[in-house]
């Protein structure tokens, strides 16, 4: 027991935990340096390109269909991991796979609502969209866009 908390819960929760962290750090890179066009593969920037062209064309279940497929290449790794290496990785896979669903959900969220409702549009997701597409890359935290130097307040917020 570490002050009061189970050591068993903190051995369990301690890897999602990490896991998850790790997603926005890859969520964050993927997108400046894969989706913006920096790095191969290409196709992916053209992708993402449309998306920003027409950001009221996201479609959820094309979104989760693409997570669907990393969330299972993610566990077919954990597995040879755990057949090959002996480590039980499910813990981190389990907090990257469930940050990659919740960054699709509320992704497609914020897009749904960008033509209704003006706080999505002074996200910090709408000003990437909207006013600053090389500012902020995360979606899921703002932690790393602060970081690396590229985040960028609404003028709503900054006026407050």
């Amino acid at each position: 027991m570490v002050d009061g908390i189970p050591s068993g819960a903190l051995r369990r929760t301690g890897p999602v935990l990490a896991g998850f962290g790790i997603w926005t750090l890859v969520e964050y890179l993927g997108h400046r340096f894969v989706m913006h066009g920096r790095l191969p593969p290409r196709f992916i920037a053209a992708e993402h390109g449309r998306h920003h062209a027409d950001p009221d064309g996201l479609e959820l279940a094309v979104s989760l269909g693409y997570n669907a497929a990393g969330g299972l290449t993610c566990w077919a790794g954990a597995l040879v991991v755990r057949t090959v290496v002996g480590r039980d990785v499910s813990g981190p896979v389990s907090g990257f796979v469930a940050g990659a669903f919740a960054y699709s959900i509320r992704h497609w969220s914020i897009h749904a609502r960008m033509g209704q409702d003006d706080s999505a549009i002074d996200s910090p997701h709408g000003i990437h969209h909207f006013e600053d597409p090389t500012a902020n890359f995360g979606f899921t935290t703002t932690v790393w866009d602060r970081c690396f130097g590229t985040y960028r307040r609404a003028r709503s917020s900054a006026d407050s």
